[in-house]
């Protein structure tokens, strides 16, 4: 897998989520540089493109047909649902049928949205793009469940419900911004795995870490949720990329800038 975080927060996003893991990477990934980057590295399965907003990439298009058409890679979008620029639009059914976009959404009312990402008046936005993106592309949702939100993580899922995407709900990781941010308590997340069951088993289209054998060390070190099975990371199955450089995680602060080939300032 190679997840590519192709520019910054702070200069290339319209959010401002506080808990956003990326918050300190600078820099943008041109198209040159994306090629380049998957030549050197030969990626197998999916490529995942976040940021920053993707979206926001002046060469958003160019660099999911790129990677759909040429390599012929499926894409995983991670999106803050807030805009569809032209070049999103005008892609041809073949690159869409390729492309997935994960939307964000970690409220469920404006207010509650506008103190988790700074944008209040951007949620209607968010819910009313969630349709049009799933007429065009395969489509999920994405929550990021902490202390701000823990009680409104019901009242998000029934919202998600009517648009019947998928809804993928994970924890927020003290990483970044979210190093200021109040996580869950054990409590909070026996709770939140036991509503995530009961819902998954009455047909909701619902995921989470919390549904499946842990395999990931910073879970388990923030959370004491018990590691099993393999880290993609750690058995070299993953590298992740930003403008800064490459390395095995995103949430391992210890794999930052294992190694820099092929990821340069753009």
């Amino acid at each position: 897998m190679l997840t590519i975080d192709i520019n910054n927060p702070q200069q290339h996003c319209n959010l401002e989520c506080e808990f956003c893991y990326s918050w300190d990477l600078k820099g943008q990934l041109a198209l040159v540089d994306i090629q380049r980057i998957v030549q050197e590295n030969q990626p197998r399965g999916i490529i995942e493109l976040g940021g920053g907003e993707p979206l926001l990439h002046p060469e958003i298009g160019d660099i999911i047909s790129y990677l759909t058409m040429e390599l012929r890679k499926n894409v995983h979008v991670a999106t803050n649902g807030t805009l569809i620029p032209p070049s999103l639009s005008s892609l041809s059914e073949q690159v869409r049928n390729k492309t997935h976009l994960q939307v964000s959404l970690h409220a469920s009312n404006e207010q509650l949205y506008g103190e988790i990402t700074g944008k209040a008046h951007l949620f209607p936005r968010v819910v009313a793009n969630i349709p049009l993106f799933k007429d065009s592309f395969q489509t999920s949702v994405n929550t990021v469940a902490y202390q701000k939100n823990f009680d409104d993580i019901p009242n998000i899922v029934d919202l998600v419900k009517q648009y019947q995407v998928p809804h993928r709900i994970n924890l927020a990781l003290p990483i970044g911004r979210g190093e200021s941010v109040a996580l869950l308590s054990q409590g909070q997340i026996a709770d939140l795995n036991s509503y995530l069951l009961a819902e998954k088993m009455n047909g909701t289209l619902i995921d989470s870490p919390l549904l499946h054998a842990n395999n990931c060390p910073v879970l388990e070190n923030t959370y004491g949720i018990l590691k099993r099975g393999v880290c993609p990371a750690e058995a070299g199955q993953k590298l992740y990329i930003t403008p800064q450089g490459i390395s095995g995680c995103e949430f391992r602060p210890e794999l930052i800038q294992l190694r820099t080939k092929g990821a340069q300032n753009a």
